[in-house]
């Protein structure tokens, strides 16, 4: 093999498929390639080699390639018709797989459309062959222009009238039909067409839309309510889902965006029906021009989940296009910043899209090949602002659903845990409230109505929570935790008698799929009000390659990956652990070591593994030195929206059941610290398997809770070492003054 160019990583974004790259698979698309349309397509695409941040790009061939842009105008026009040619055969050939009742081809015909897109290739030549550089977004439409475009005009009619010859002296004079008058509808109807030639159909439109708006059996929203009743939305608040009068989003569509949001983002908001007055003139004033900052604050932009792309150092699906920034330092000024920023880059493609005041939290929106310069751009030039910076990362929730698990034989958890001894010291009490932060929640469940407190959408900024058969994640989670007790229906949770924050943070278009920004919202949502637990039951994505990451590979990780995420997490959970707020986390499913995940690095919080039926660490379960505890997450049977119930598999599960034995402890002794917590739950547990957290017991956990003598022991411990600091810091500042 001779090599052909070199290019860097950075520049481009790699194309991926279901977390696998595109230049991955290189062999398998050159011989698929090859055996469909033969030699002629067979050295096509060149070999790409990445290493230390670069692509070196090797082709068989010894004759000397250049660059297509290299070549003058006219020689570009015969290597581009080349290249034509050959992509409309492959085109072809992508048609006829993408009609085929195979699914094996259809992925295939989706995957050669991105190949062989012009803007994914950079096409290189003798002057006779081509070989195309693809695999990442080149952004190169522009230069691979087609020089014979394609035409297909609408065929002409005839002037020709083929028709019999009159003879020239007929003997028989046929008589010419008598002309009928029309009738009078029929000749204005004519009169318009013929006045109205090319507006007429617009005429025709704006009946047909003015018949649609006054036939309300049609209407959107009634089919929406149909659709959606069956799953026992809340009954205090049925009306506000489906007649809310702030909700004019009906009136939306494409054509009227008055928002400065792109026709992606714009199109989100109009499918997920969200209210049209947050988003008026958000990015743009009523002139038209790009604000300095969003017109609304906490206004969420929603993101493009078809155009992720996978973080190579990290293993986990980003944003492509969006930074956020937080500043550290109480008198920065949000707005100081802006201006400083559009000082920097003026250009209309880099936009503060996001604003927290409260949170001095903002999120940017820039071109998708410039986000790792501009991040590194405001790291270097705005050393007046104490910040911390991070990718948008998009985390899924940690279930692992199988219809097969419908076993109705659901006591082994709860005795494994010890729960009826524990039941018998407390239920919970209704002053200690458990947030969950999850999909969406079906809060007219049976198990789930009762003791809720100030429901939230992260999404909607309102109260209206829901869930349907897309959105059912979090009505499991929810009833693993609070479910009602002695109601002769369905399981019982594990606190059911504490109060229950339902978060959402899912929505129609995009189930078991969330935004870092969400999350945080969600997260600071429930510690501004008043919640005493927080349950987090989602996960970060990973590569097959990450299982086999070691520790030691991990401690490197832990330096130098993510640490901007990792800041910044800590700082929010900084802020829960000073407000005595419990964080609890389902380790995720993957198999991997925790900590990968800069979410679950910081000390103060509670990391859950899964044990299956007999005690032992679940095949799917994450793990490692971070994992605090484990509970049960193998066939866990609770509730799903629209009173019913389903078993489900994952630390999803595990979380929930950790979140509500925290209740209950919080239930006897609602001081205790988050490192008493984590104390208690880690003396009192099962050592079953030395890569996870031990089993949790629930009877020994409140024993320790109740026990007097245990709990001035801490408290003694406690307050000894905070003496210990202040006697340390006086005698730090003492040898200060000496210097």
């Amino acid at each position: 093999m001779n090599k052909l160019t070199t290019i860097s990583t950075k520049s481009y974004i790699p194309l991926s498929y279901k977390d696998e790259y595109f230049y991955s698979k290189y062999e398998k698309i050159q011989s698929f390639i090859k055996n469909q349309l033969g030699e002629d397509f067979s050295n096509i695409l060149a070999l790409p080699i990445i290493k230390d941040g670069e692509v070196e790009w090797q082709i068989k061939s010894k004759n000397t390639f250049q660059r297509v842009s290299d070549y003058s105008k006219s020689e570009q026009d015969e290597i581009l018709t080349i290249y034509w040619s050959k992509i409309n055969t492959i085109n072809q050939l992508s048609t006829t797989l993408s009609s085929s009742n195979s699914i094996d081809k259809k992925r295939w015909s989706k995957l050669i459309d991105e190949v062989f897109n012009s803007n994914n290739n950079i096409i290189f030549s003798d002057g006779k062959n081509i070989i195309l550089l693809w695999g990442w977004k080149f952004n190169s439409k522009d230069e691979n222009y087609n020089p014979i475009p394609i035409i297909n005009p609408k065929p002409t009619p005839s002037i020709i009238v083929h028709e019999k010859p009159t003879p020239k002296n007929p003997k028989i004079s046929k008589k010419e039909p008598p002309i009928i008058p029309q009738p009078w509808y029929l000749l204005l109807w004519e009169w318009i067409k013929r006045n109205f030639k090319r507006f007429w159909w617009l005429i025709l439109l704006f009946l047909l839309l003015w018949y649609l708006l006054n036939l309300d059996t049609c209407s959107y929203n009634k089919a929406r309510d149909n659709n959606f009743t069956k799953y026992n939305s809340p009954k205090n608040i049925k009306k506000k889902i489906y007649n809310n009068p702030n909700n004019n989003s009906d009136d939306w569509n494409i054509d009227n965006n008055n928002t400065g949001l792109q026709t992606d983002e714009f199109q989100q908001i109009i499918n997920n029906n969200q209210p049209q007055e947050l988003y008026e003139n958000l990015l743009i004033d009523e002139n038209g021009n790009q604000r300095l900052l969003p017109n609304r604050p906490n206004v969420t932009i929603p993101i493009n989940r078809d155009n992720l792309i996978m973080d190579i150092n990290k293993h986990q699906m980003i944003a492509p296009d969006r930074i956020n920034i937080y500043l550290k330092n109480k008198n920065d000024k949000i707005k100081d910043f802006a201006v400083k920023f559009k000082e920097k880059f003026p250009n209309s493609d880099y936009q503060i899209i996001y604003r927290d005041e409260n949170m001095r939290r903002i999120q940017i929106r820039v071109p998708e090949i410039k986000r790792e310069e501009i991040k590194i751009k405001i790291k270097n030039d705005f050393n007046e602002f104490n910040l911390l910076i991070w990718d948008e990362t998009i985390f899924q929730q940690g279930t692992f659903t199988d219809p097969g698990l419908r076993d109705r034989d659901i006591n082994y958890y709860f005795k494994n845990i010890n729960m009826f001894e524990a039941w018998k010291k407390t239920s919970g009490s209704k002053d200690i409230i458990i947030a969950i932060i999850d999909d969406g929640f079906d809060l007219d469940h049976d198990e789930l109505n009762d003791n809720i407190i100030k429901p939230y959408n992260v999404l909607n900024h309102n109260d209206i929570v829901y869930a349907n058969n897309n959105l059912n994640h979090g009505t499991h989670v929810a009833g693993l935790a609070i479910a009602e007790k002695n109601n002769n229906f369905g399981v019982c949770g594990i606190a059911p008698d504490c109060s229950f924050m339902p978060i959402q943070i899912g929505s129609e278009s995009y189930p078991g799929s969330f935004a870092m920004s969400d999350i945080i919202d969600g997260v600071i949502y429930a510690i501004n009000n008043g919640a005493d637990i927080i349950n987090l039951s989602l996960q970060a994505t990973y590569t097959e390659e990450a299982k086999d990451i070691t520790d030691k590979q991990l401690n490197e990780i832990l330096n130098n990956v993510s640490r901007d995420d990792e800041f910044f997490w800590k700082e929010l959970f900084k802020i829960a652990n000073d407000s005595n707020i419990t964080i609890v986390l389902a380790a995720g499913n993957y198999e991997v070591l925790i900590g990968l995940d800069a979410m679950k690095r910081d000390n103060n919080i509670i990391t859950v593994s899964a044990v299956d039926n007999k005690n032992k660490k679940a095949k799917f379960s994450n793990y490692g030195k971070r994992s605090t505890i484990s509970a049960p997450g193998v066939n866990i049977f609770s509730c799903k929206p629209g009173g019913q119930f389903v078993s489900m598999d994952g630390t999803s599960m595990s979380s929930p059941i950790i979140s509500g034995v925290i209740g209950l402890m919080k239930s006897i002794q609602p001081e205790l610290s988050n490192k008493e917590i984590i104390e208690i739950l880690q003396k009192s547990g099962k050592n079953i398997d030395t890569d996870i957290g031990p089993l949790v017991q629930v009877d020994k956990v409140l024993s320790l809770c109740i026990n007097e003598q245990f709990i001035s022991e801490k408290k003694l411990n406690t307050d000894s070492i905070k003496n210990e600091i202040k006697e340390l810091q006086i005698r730090i500042q003492e040898l200060k003054e000496l210097l």
